[in-house]
């Protein structure tokens, strides 16, 4: 008996709580609006691998080209420059992430960029190998 009580507390759980894993929902606004984006409005490059909207309200995009920021009106696009160490470490970005301390984390081909929006520079975190931490 007790099998057939808990099958059921559990189904009603699953249908009155719609915020727990395994169940799905949208919300859907009849007034949204989508534009899509090409490298004619520019964007580096038409292959995008991770988009994220930090706590500023920018759209962040990697792609095989470089980082581009996107403030609702225009790109700005962050490549590696060999001549400038506080550049992005490699054009090929895979991944982007913000922490709860704001700072911008960006995973490329080359290692991990923190971005200081200040200076609008990269600190770039590369692998050692001779260190295994």
């Amino acid at each position: 008996m007790r099998p057939r009580i808990w099958g059921f507390v559990l189904l009603h759980f699953a249908f009155l709580c719609p915020g727990v894993p395994g169940s799905a929902y949208a919300i859907i606004d009849e007034d949204a609006q989508f534009r899509s984006y090409s490298i004619q409005d520019g964007l580096s490059q038409s292959s995008v691998s991770a988009i994220f909207q930090d706590d500023k309200g920018f759209m962040w995009f990697a792609t095989e080209d470089g980082l581009n920021r996107f403030d609702g009106q225009s790109f700005k696009v962050y490549n590696v420059q060999l001549s400038e160490p506080s550049s992005l470490s490699n054009s090929i970005v895979r991944t982007i992430w913000e922490d709860r301390f704001g700072n911008l984390w960006v995973g490329t081909e080359g290692g991990l960029n923190r971005y200081d929006r200040k200076l609008e520079k990269f600190v770039c975190y590369r692998p050692d190998p001779n260190n295994p931490t």
